[in-house]
């Protein structure tokens, strides 16, 4: 390198290259907008099932337990587990479809703590099964009113993974792309999970994966 690449032109590439990366960092969806609109989603859905009831009445039964911790979620998905040799029907009728609500609102609930408490990943982590759980309540309302379609809660579980999996899908789609245009700046397979990483919400294997995947993939 020459004379030219002084100190001063090193700090101003280094503004620059921080600067563009913030910019792509902000573009990228946080996990406390993404539990806030999982909880608004499930408030519309306790709304649409449950009998003459409102936003007060959510607020007291499903978010306000949160609050003070009167909720233990494991123990909750233990307790529905019991019920899962019961029909699709049964299951999404009130009140029982209610209690996959507030499991998945628990979840996302739990995803904005983390995301507060700055552990991403975490945030993250419990965003996945509040999406499963929401995904799995959509299944249940979408037949419970067809009395032809009498299918099990494991026919139920089976679409709430196919739900998980469209959103995984469109987190590599997105990976993927975000590859294509920065791959070349990274030396090794590492450098380049760590920098998806800091983009997507997926676990440093899963980018070292999606990493080897693009770079098996490209001419």
């Amino acid at each position: 390198m020459s004379d030219d690449w002084s100190e001063e032109a090193q700090a101003a590439a280094r503004t620059r290259h921080e600067a563009e990366w913030q910019e792509m960092v902000m573009k990228v969806r946080r996990p406390e907008d993404r539990a806030a609109s999982i909880e608004m989603d499930l408030e519309a859905l306790w709304l649409g099932v449950a009998p003459g009831k409102t936003s007060d009445d959510f607020e007291r039964a499903v978010h306000e337990p949160f609050d003070f911790d009167r909720v233990d979620l494991d123990a909750l998905e233990e307790e529905y587990d019991q019920c899962l040799d019961a029909t699709g029907r049964s299951l999404a009728v009130w009140p029982h479809v209610e209690k996959p609500i507030i499991i998945a609102y628990g979840w996302a609930y739990n995803a904005n703590l983390a995301a507060a408490a700055g552990e991403p990943i975490l945030a993250w982590s419990h965003l996945e099964k509040a999406s499963f759980w929401l995904g799995y309540v959509l299944c249940l309302v979408s037949f419970g009113d067809d009395p032809d379609k009498q299918k099990t809660a494991s026919d139920v579980a089976k679409k709430a993974a196919h739900a998980r999996n469209a959103e995984n899908r469109a987190i590599k789609a997105a990976a993927m792309e975000w590859l294509t245009a920065h791959r070349h700046e990274f030396r090794s397979k590492e450098k380049a999970a760590e920098g998806l990483i800091r983009i997507e919400p997926i676990a440093f294997r899963t980018a070292l994966r999606y990493v080897n995947e693009f770079d098996s993939s490209s001419p």
